[in-house]
């Protein structure tokens, strides 16, 4: 990735947006509940067959709820994890994207959030 776009997305956009553009994407916030705890202008960049991946994400609904929650599938450290072991980062960190209110709401949420990533080239 270009240093310079690297510098724009890490450091001058969170300066540019308020916070909450900083968890969520603005806009795309249909049956979401709870906004996601995630930085999403400082996610690390992590190379899957030479394609950025940082945006892998699945969701799952708990047990006591059917809420869906939306959570990435690498963690801080740009280690790409296994669902079992992306649900138990998130039992430990509490870090999502989102929490919807059914899975339609999750998934469409994750492919925006994809597209995002796509159009700045991450």
């Amino acid at each position: 990735m270009n240093k310079i776009l690297l510098f724009l997305v890490v450091y001058l956009i969170p300066m540019l947006v308020s916070a909450e553009e900083l968890y969520i994407l603005n806009g795309y916030n249909k049956g979401l509940i709870k906004q996601g705890n995630i930085n999403l202008h400082s996610m690390n960049e992590l190379l899957c067959e030479g394609i950025s991946c940082n945006v892998r994400s699945i969701s799952f609904s708990q047990i006591n709820d059917n809420h869906e929650i939306l959570i990435p599938t690498i963690n801080k450290a740009g280690e790409m994890l296994t669902p079992e072991e992306a649900i138990a980062y998130y039992y430990t960190t509490h870090q999502h994207l989102g929490i919807f209110k059914d899975i339609k709401s999750a998934e469409l949420y994750a492919k925006k959030l994809h597209r995002y990533y796509k159009q700045i080239n991450r």
